[in-house]
């Protein structure tokens, strides 16, 4: 009877110690084809991010929700890691940033009908530009206050007031507008419409942060860029990449 109590403890506390395994909490907005709600396992971006993170032992949990309610959340402890992030000095101040996972190549839309040239920004003094709220972009551009820059919540905003001709010209990752004008029913039948300037802004790093203010900052980085770089070394990574179309 003593060594049943006994295997019976045991099985308890082994038990616990699944149960009480440390979760994590993923967040992104909607940024396909890097992260989506429609896409598969929610995007490339929360596939390599959660993959790091249950091979470093972690409960994971993805949720998707407009980006400037990421930034939001993850500073006051709603969520734990918001994950495509662009470098800037001054979100560094109140973000740990993880090693960089992916990158963007950022250009300028505009339509046909539109001449504009672009060599340096001060070529589109004038011109209205569409922004997201709360994005980082180029750090030339954000000091740029002789821009005229007009702030919307999403990509497809901003491309509907380029055909309706409110605005001059936006900017996004490549493959994301691509992707973007390509799915979406009323701005893929204008697809012809949409030009790319061939010179780009700027090509920038993807980063996780997770805000100061969470007591596991440290850790929860530290695991991430300490899998990531297991991930690569054994073709994990590439494989993920290669599978998912990127």
């Amino acid at each position: 009877m003593k060594k049943i109590f006994t295997f019976v403890l045991v099985l308890l506390l082994l038990t616990t110690f699944v149960q009480a395994k440390e979760k994590v909490s993923l967040v992104n907005c909607e940024w396909a084809p890097f992260t989506g709600s429609n896409l598969k396992d929610l995007g490339i971006v929360f596939v390599l991010v959660k993959e790091a993170y249950v091979r470093a032992g972690y409960e994971v949990e993805e949720v998707i929700v407009p980006w400037s309610r990421c930034l939001d959340g993850a500073q006051k402890g709603t969520y734990d890691v918001v994950l495509t992030v662009w470098y800037a000095s001054d979100r560094a101040e109140i973000y740990e940033y993880s090693d960089p996972f992916m990158s963007n190549v950022i250009r300028f839309i505009t339509v046909k009908k539109k001449n504009i040239p672009y060599h340096t920004l001060e070529d589109l003094k004038g011109f209205k530009i569409g922004v997201i709220q709360d994005y980082v972009y180029d750090e030339a551009f954000m000091k740029a206050d002789y821009l005229n820059k007009i702030d919307a919540t999403a990509l497809e905003s901003n491309l509907k007031k380029l055909l309706a001709d409110r605005i001059d010209l936006t900017l996004e990752d490549e493959i994301v507008a691509r992707y973007t004008i390509n799915n979406d029913p009323a701005l893929k039948k204008s697809k012809n419409q949409f030009i790319f300037l061939d010179k780009e802004l700027s090509k920038k790093d993807l980063y996780v942060i997770v805000a100061k203010s969470n007591p596991r900052h440290k850790q929860l980085i530290k695991d991430f860029n300490e899998q990531l770089k297991i991930m690569k070394s054994k073709g994990i990574y590439d494989r993920l990449l290669k599978k998912y179309g990127f």
